[in-house]
């Protein structure tokens, strides 16, 4: 990770985010861990110290340039998200790692969607939600517009599974590329092989303009990609904690939207006291 790494304040917590992350990645190696084994794997790490390292270099000349509470919080939220029973105890882990003082500060989820999506340098999303209900959400609380984004939506129909259905979704996928809008994918498991390399994020560049390679089976092409070019993928939560594969999952910034997640403190309440009464 030394490599990616200019900042001399970043390069002296290294080795302590580095025995942090083992310290998650070894947790759910365990039986009795509720995380699947390789939730979160290297991927997470060295998305934490890109976003640390961008964190640090855009402090103003003049000011003290160190890793704290608030920057440490949002870098494990933002790349160790997906499982929210987990979530206080790897904080812990970083933070006692790390030897920062711990925030009490509260970071709602779609901040952190809302960041995501703003941020050129941030691995594409997936959301893990139930009964698709993640993306009605997304228009409702106005973190997309229907205007700048385009949803695919595939099915186990066979018309949905042909060639030329997909041939047409990798199209539109391509449209919006170039556009520099957002994709929201769900139900399109027969398309992720195709976009391999665009969710890998592996970009090529060539006069100033990113490419990525397209394919579809032993035909691939080559095709531009604007910078503010977004993905996110739709999942259900039981899939990603059961099945879907981890080389997928750790593609993906990965954060839980469903309704109970979105809710005021007045209205958990409320809802406690219905669950109670019936």
């Amino acid at each position: 990770a030394e490599g990616m790494v200019n900042n001399v304040t970043l390069k002296n917590y290294l080795q302590a985010i580095s025995r942090a992350y083992h310290a998650v990645y070894s947790m759910q190696q365990s039986p009795e861990c509720v995380v699947r084994k390789d939730f979160w794997g290297l991927r997470e790490f060295y998305a934490t110290v890109k976003f640390i390292a961008g964190r640090l270099q855009s402090v103003p000349k003049g000011e003290k340039v160190s890793v704290d509470g608030p920057m440490l919080l949002q870098a494990v939220l933002r790349n160790f998200g997906g499982y929210p029973q987990m979530t206080e105890e790897i904080q812990r882990i970083f933070f006692n790692e790390v030897g920062v003082e711990a925030t009490e500060e509260e970071v709602n989820v779609t901040d952190l969607i809302r960041q995501n999506v703003a941020d050129r340098d941030a691995r594409h999303l997936m959301l893990l939600t139930k009964n698709s209900s993640a993306l009605p959400i997304l228009f409702d609380q106005q973190i997309l517009s229907h205007q700048t984004c385009d949803i695919i939506i595939g099915s186990d129909f066979p018309l949905d599974q042909s060639d030329l259905q997909i041939c047409h979704n990798i199209q539109r996928v391509k449209q919006k590329m170039q556009e520099g809008a957002t994709v929201v994918l769900l139900h399109c498991d027969n398309l992720y092989e195709s976009l391999y390399d665009l969710l890998n994020q592996h970009y090529t560049e060539y006069g100033g303009q990113k490419y990525v390679r397209l394919a579809f089976g032993t035909h691939s092409r080559l095709c531009p990609v604007h910078d503010n070019f977004r993905a996110i993928c739709i999942a259900e939560k039981k899939d990603a904690y059961e099945k879907l594969a981890p080389p997928l999952l750790n593609r993906f910034e990965k954060q839980v939207l469903q309704r109970t997640e979105i809710l005021s403190k007045q209205n958990e309440e409320l809802l406690s006291s219905i669950e109670e009464f019936a």
